[in-house]
């Protein structure tokens, strides 16, 4: 159970709230859910994020998120260490497309940068994240991280002289020339030639993980924790400088083409037989629409969730004592009525469900297409396509023209 403490003055009077970031033991919050309560708080403030590492598998999953909160008035600022190869390329070209202000950090005598301290500062209050969690997809979810969020107000003058301390310890880096650099477009390149600098690249992998040969998981000394853990979400956004011009990921049918745009991610399709247009005749609709191979190059039992809705964000539930995850994704529903429409479906993954022909692992609830499916309109027959934008934005529909 996690427990708040409030660190109190002789006098009785509160200093600072102390609550404890234990990923991934549930219940906690993640690293994530934090920088993500932060940036939506309005009237927007600043956020400084300190991190040894710095990777495009967790800015992009703030992404969103940065955007909107810079668009109101928010400012953020990163500082990221280039130690050890923590900083990836596609990290650091995102950082520069997306904060205020980001800084390198990099020491050749051989010290290590390694400090993880995130802040957030308003017009009233101040909250900072100090603990082990790097700016990394897994640290912000998924590994097994220890942290503490203190929070406390400007009107404190206790609270006041912690803030200062954080703050101090953030201008003493920037001003720290020799070893912290202002990063723009022409010390990147410099950084990405320099062989003295150890950049790496997320270009081959969605994740920090190491292999199964290298992280033990055929070892017969350990086996997966048994506990209830929070499972997160990777979400890969090439950008601008590494992939010039978008294009479907891998998901083309071989038996079949579909006409895309440049805006399109990736696709997938399906022609729609009774049973999932919710019209098999003596038989109760199962309600939802299985989500197979469908003749793509694809394995259905992990491709759904682990790549075309990764960047959803997927909730951890039982059910009947099986694991399931589950999305509410916004779909631009076009085919089905008259105009077009936006509903959002749920999207089930339950990866006990698999059957041995790797059919049904991944699901999308119909919801309130349900209805229209059942009684008004019959899709029998149809192709269904779904597509995602690079935008990371779903559209469904239904279609005869699909050759």
């Amino acid at each position: 159970m996690m427990r708040r403490s409030n660190t109190t003055t002789e006098s009785g009077s509160p200093i600072v709230r102390i609550t404890p970031l234990l990923q991934p033991y549930m219940p906690t919050d993640t690293a994530l859910a934090v920088l993500q309560r932060w940036l939506s708080e309005r009237p927007a403030g600043e956020v400084t994020m300190v991190s040894a590492w710095g990777k495009a598998s967790a800015l992009s999953l703030l992404e969103e998120s940065i955007a909107s909160f810079k668009a109101d008035g928010g400012r953020l600022e990163l500082f990221l260490g280039l130690s050890q190869g923590g900083a990836t390329e596609q990290g650091l070209e995102m950082a520069l497309d997306l904060a205020n202000k980001t800084y390198v950090i990099f020491d050749p005598s051989g010290r290590t940068f390694h400090p993880k301290l995130y802040l957030h500062r308003d017009a009233r209050s101040f909250s900072a994240l100090i603990g082990s969690q790097n700016l990394t997809a897994g640290g912000l979810q998924t590994n097994y991280e220890a942290g503490l969020l203190i929070e406390g107000t400007f009107f404190n003058r206790d609270d006041m002289e912690v803030l200062g301390k954080l703050e101090d310890y953030v201008e003493t880096l920037r001003v720290d020339v020799d070893i912290c650099k202002p990063l723009d477009e022409r010390l990147l390149k410099a950084l990405i030639a320099d062989p003295a600098i150890p950049i790496g690249s997320e270009a081959t992998s969605e994740n920090e993980a190491p292999s199964a040969e290298r992280s033990g998981a055929e070892t017969s000394l350990f086996a997966p924790s048994a506990m209830q853990l929070v499972y997160g979400h990777r979400r890969r956004r090439p950008t601008s400088r590494s992939i010039r011009a978008p294009q479907p990921q891998g998901e083309v049918n071989a038996l079949r083409q579909y006409d895309v745009n440049e805006n399109t991610g990736a696709f997938w399709s399906k022609r729609l037989p009774r049973s999932d247009a919710m019209r098999l005749p003596n038989a109760h609709p199962t309600a939802h629409l299985a989500l197979t191979q469908a003749g793509y190059p694809i394995d259905p039992a992990v491709y759904f969730r682990n790549d075309f809705f990764a960047g959803c964000e997927w909730i951890p539930t039982l059910d009947r004592d099986r694991l399931r995850e589950e999305a509410l994704v916004p779909f631009t529903v076009r085919g089905l009525f008259r105009s077009v429409r936006t509903v959002q479906l749920q999207i089930d993954h339950t990866p006990s469900w698999q059957s041995s022909q790797g059919n049904r692992a991944t699901s999308i609830r119909w919801g309130d297409l349900f209805p229209v499916l059942r009684e008004e309109v019959d899709v029998t027959g149809l192709e269904l396509v779904i597509e995602r934008s690079v935008h990371q934005t779903f559209q469904m529909t239904f279609t005869h023209n699909f050759n």
